[in-house]
């Protein structure tokens, strides 16, 4: 799958989940409070929350002279304020304890992880390494230090988790990373390798936010079916979380349930604010409506996404809202729209007026049109086929209009499809056998053409040339038995 691919649908799904990463070990060692600690931080916390300047200043002076013997005391501290999002706070003690010891991993990781939380990757950075450097035993500080390279030097991170992968081959948390490092990377191949490994240890129910992330890739591998499986099985835990929502609804979709995907519609939209949604949510909307046979709705579904969408994505959008219409029996107003993509996208597309074509040919397998409806497709089909016919030396302009010209009876061949046909099969002369099927149509047509002429020797002529290409055609056969008999009367 193209990289670009990639990352629209995961950017549609909102599945990016950073924190979606496996730090390893627990951090055991982290000391704790003691009752006057607790106190003294809370207190110490009541100031900084309560933007006392002058207050905190005294406080923190106050603690630190407290406790300027005691690391375990100031790292506790520490670690309570970083629990509390208060970063500065929990640099400023980290600080004060690794001055007491500057071995102490607590510290060094308590600081590193206060900088991360505050998008200070460099300074984070470079206390991950501080640590790796006095305990290099330790997984922590590699996991760390990978949390940050994952975005900025995917493959930086990857080398760092193969290096440990070696000593701690059944880690599942190593599996888990490298799994979301080849996930960023766009190797959704070895995402899918590595998180199956995953959850061979770990169950979905107990790793949600790894769980989306490998549901994410079963679906952009179009594995739609054991991505709706892993998003039925993590969503209990968490009912409104809207990217299982998103995915479950878009999982129905690809699978072709649409009644199914209806419900799921309905503890989509409507659930949240309007800004959390986005074009591809009312893409797949305007696909189910479309499918519901409710133009209205599927009309309303693709404006709203064209209204979402980037630039570059409103072109298809029309494609697909084209589609809808042709679904629902609309084909003129699938064909206008189809021109609307092509003014936008490729204005004077050989191919795309082909494909405009055929949605006029399609019509025709409609058994509700009227005569007159058919009439006008036959015609607007046609002349649309002949404008590729005389602008491009392929087969394909003189070969549909034939087929389309074929349509107006059947029973009974006319001269514009022959025409056609004859010219089509002039234009594969230069193809390879892989084009036989397209000459045994235009042969069988001639043949046709020429039995309903009652020109005989040139009908059993054109049926020869069907079987040396098709020996098992029925038609050909068939005509030449009903010419033989005829001979015989």
């Amino acid at each position: 799958m193209k990289k670009k691919r990639i990352l629209s649908l995961a950017a549609g799904l909102l599945l990016m989940c950073s924190s979606n990463f496996a730090f390893g070990q627990a951090v055991t060692d982290v000391p704790q409070l003691s009752g006057d600690e607790q106190q003294d931080a809370q207190s110490l916390l009541n100031a900084v929350e309560g933007n006392k300047a002058v207050e905190v200043q005294r406080q923190t002076k106050s603690i630190i002279k407290k406790y300027k013997k005691d690391e375990n005391a100031l790292n506790a501290i520490g670690y309570f304020f970083f629990k509390n999002k208060q970063y500065d706070e929990a640099i400023f003690f980290a600080k004060a304890a690794y001055e007491r010891n500057n071995k102490s991993l607590p510290s060094i990781l308590l600081e590193g992880d206060s900088y991360y939380e505050q998008k200070k990757f460099g300074e984070a950075v470079q206390k991950y390494e501080e640590a790796i450097y006095n305990n290099p035993e330790d997984k922590r500080a590699y996991f760390k230090r990978v949390s940050v390279y994952k975005y900025i030097n995917p493959q930086l991170a990857l080398e760092t988790m193969e290096t440990i992968k070696k000593k701690y081959p059944k880690d599942p948390a190593i599996d888990k990373t490298m799994a979301s490092i080849y996930y960023h990377l766009n190797d959704t191949a070895k995402a899918n390798t590595t998180y199956k490994t995953y959850f061979k240890a770990v169950k979905y129910e107990d790793d949600v936010e790894a769980a989306k992330e490998f549901a994410i890739i079963m679906f952009l591998n179009k594995d739609y079916a054991e991505s709706y499986n892993i998003v039925n099985k993590i969503i209990s835990q968490d009912p409104k979380e809207i990217s299982l929502n998103r995915m479950k609804f878009y999982d129905l979709i690809e699978m072709g349930k649409y009644q199914d995907a209806e419900v799921a519609s309905k503890n989509f939209f409507g659930q949240y604010v309007d800004t959390l949604y986005n074009f591809s949510d009312y893409k797949y909307m305007g696909k189910l409506q479309a499918e519901l046979k409710n133009i209205d709705g599927a009309v309303a579904a693709y404006k709203k996404a064209s209204d979402l969408a980037p630039e570059d994505k409103k072109p298809a959008l029309l494609k697909d809202l084209s589609l809808a219409y042709e679904t629902v029996g609309k084909y003129d107003d699938a064909a206008a729209t189809y021109q609307q993509f092509i003014d936008l996208a490729a204005p004077g597309s050989l191919v795309e007026t082909y494909n405009k074509g055929r949605i006029f040919y399609k019509a025709l397998e409609d058994s509700t049109i009227t005569a007159d409806q058919r009439k006008h497709y036959i015609e607007a089909g046609d002349a649309l086929f002949k404008v590729v016919a005389a602008k491009d030396s392929s087969y394909l302009g003189p070969f549909w209009s034939a087929r389309i010209n074929s349509a107006l009876d059947p029973n009974n061949p006319n001269e514009v499809a022959m025409q056609q046909y004859n010219e089509a099969f002039k234009r594969l002369e230069s193809k390879d056998a892989s084009y036989n099927s397209r000459r045994v149509e235009c042969l069988r047509y001639m043949t046709f053409y020429y039995f309903k002429k009652d020109d005989m020797s040139n009908c059993v002529a054109y049926a020869d040339k069907v079987l040396a290409l098709s020996p098992d055609d029925s038609l050909a056969k068939q005509i030449k038995v009903a010419v033989s008999q005829l001979k015989k009367k």
